[in-house]
């Protein structure tokens, strides 16, 4: 037995009709219109450093090359933002470039400490 409560419009039409497959897919493309995961990927930045994390952001706005839509995130510290599939290798090389470079010069950093926190897919974060 399934029970689905609170669906309205479209969507409990659907239901009614067993039409899992038209539901799925509605959803698919609703998300597919906003860049949402699951088509698009997801990248987060954490820093409790405001000054690092606003460095990281300028050095990554100015340095990466392909299409990302910034996320705003519901917790401080963070930068998120959603690019394409095709692009997760050139993005997680500018991460990790980014987060080195920014680091190695940090003034604020304490030895051993790390900087960043990078999260790929942490839907969380949004």
């Amino acid at each position: 037995i399934v029970v689905f409560v609170g669906l309205k419009d479209g969507l409990a039409d659907q239901a009614r009709q067993l039409d899992f497959f038209g539901m799925v897919k509605g959803d698919y493309d609703d998300r597919k219109e906003l860049s949402l995961p699951p088509v698009t990927r997801l990248a987060s930045v954490t820093s409790v450093s405001g000054k690092d994390l606003a460095d990281f952001v300028t050095a990554f706005r100015a340095q990466v090359t392909v299409s990302i839509r910034e996320v705003t995130s519901s917790h401080p510290g963070v930068f998120a933002f959603c690019y394409e599939y095709s692009n997760g290798t050139e993005i997680a090389s500018l991460l990790r470039k980014l987060t080195q470079e920014i680091s190695a010069r940090s003034k604020t950093k304490k030895p051993g400490q790390r900087l960043f926190r990078i999260a790929m897919d942490d839907w969380q974060v949004i």
